[in-house]
């Protein structure tokens, strides 16, 4: 099992949105300028000038029909591909929120994430679970 004490973790993010307009269309250059800005502001997601992007979303993207983002805990420097980020959507959006995928609604700790095994943990024969890259459905 992971230990949250003797790993550095940080929160991975897969948000998915729709564009209602292509990028140069001129409904979408206030978006696209503050780009940068929106992504460094993920650290700060609703307590900084994030809402006010975050409350404009309407204006660029049309509305999901499904969950839409994820978060979930990684070892720090690790970059997760787009088959990790996918799998922790469809995990969320068949099971719910558990400490494999989770949103900001129901954030889970590290601490709570490693009663899973996680794909950068060795397999261990003393470990039930760790045959799993997730939790069982």
């Amino acid at each position: 099992m992971l230990s949250p004490n003797t790993i550095d973790l940080h929160l991975a993010e897969l948000n998915i949105g729709k564009i209602l307009y292509p990028l140069d269309h001129p409904a979408m250059a206030d978006f696209v300028n503050n780009l940068d800005r929106i992504n460094h502001l993920f650290q700060f997601a609703y307590r900084t000038e994030h809402t006010s992007f975050f409350k404009r979303k309407p204006e660029w993207f049309h509305r999901p029909t499904e969950v839409n983002m994820v978060l979930w805990w990684i070892p720090a420097g690790h970059q997760p591909t787009i088959a990790e980020a996918e799998e922790r959507l469809t995990h969320l959006r068949q099971n719910g929120e558990t400490p494999f995928a989770f949103s900001f609604k129901n954030r889970f700790t590290p601490a709570e994430a490693s009663t899973f095994s996680l794909p950068w943990q060795a397999p261990s024969s003393s470990s039930p679970t760790s045959q799993h890259t997730h939790p069982p459905s």
